[in-house]
């Protein structure tokens, strides 16, 4: 741009535009006049800044324009009050539309706390079974160890005591109550072995879906284990087992080798 296409404003170094005083000489930068050059004399911030000076300044001057303006053109007062109803009416709208979905959002997350509420009520109800069929399972187990005069003085305190000592997790493969799976009684040798129903011989492993209770039944703990996991992990597990039964109540009467 060459520098008769330049204009300087009248401001000079209090020029309030942040590329001034000399700025290019259009209406982006000045206001149109009919003064020689066709541009007002200073930029149009400059400009701005002054008139918000002056009505700073002159209250009541600024009044007295606005009461005269609107004096002599009444029908803009009207229209500008249409306008405002307009703003008003649409700002009703999107009230009311944003009233609408915070409806709407309520509902839904109310139903799916109500379907959250039925699948848990679910989950409970299959817990509940599931435990139930475990207690049975607990008497058949107290039942058949008596009948062949074996053991069978385990308590609801040496599984509370069982399940704090794995954390609550299988005693095998730690994992937890979780994905459909529960921790039950495991005699690790078992009845058909002559194994005892006592504390030196329940562990607690995890029942349901692909549970170590599941998989393990009736079969010879040592030789199910290293099939299943391997002989190192299998002899880790094995290690990690027997050093529960010597913690248990009546560890003392007898002793379990590996």
């Amino acid at each position: 741009m060459t520098e008769r296409a330049m204009k300087r404003c009248r401001q000079g170094d209090v020029c309030v535009h942040p590329n001034g005083p000399l700025l290019p000489a259009s209406e982006e930068y000045f206001y149109a006049s009919k003064t020689l050059g066709g541009f007002s004399s200073r930029c149009k911030l400059c400009t701005r800044r002054r008139k918000s000076l002056w009505k700073q300044s002159h209250p009541e001057q600024v009044a007295e324009q606005k009461r005269r303006y609107w004096a002599k053109h009444p029908n803009k007062r009207l229209e500008q009050r249409d306008r405002a109803r307009e703003r008003q009416g649409y700002k009703k709208l999107l009230r009311a539309e944003q009233k609408r979905r915070t409806k709407l959002e309520k509902e839904r997350l109310a139903r799916i706390k109500h379907v959250q509420s039925y699948v848990d009520r679910a989950r409970r109800m299959l817990h509940g079974l599931e435990m139930a069929r475990i207690r049975e399972r607990e008497r058949k187990h107290r039942r058949n160890a008596l009948k062949r005069r074996l053991p069978a003085d385990f308590t609801p305190k040496d599984w509370r005591y069982a399940l704090e000592y794995f954390d609550h997790r299988c005693a095998i493969c730690r994992r937890s109550t979780d994905h459909g799976r529960v921790l039950a009684h495991d005699h690790w040798i078992p009845l058909s072995k002559y194994g005892s129903f006592t504390p030196r011989n329940i562990v607690p492993l995890c029942h349901g879906v692909d549970g170590c209770n599941n998989k393990k039944l009736a079969k010879d703990p040592h030789d199910w284990l290293v099939k299943e996991f391997g002989p190192s992990e299998a002899l880790m597990i094995e290690q990690r087992i027997y050093n529960f039964f010597q913690t248990v109540r009546g560890a003392n009467l007898g002793t379990v080798e590996l």
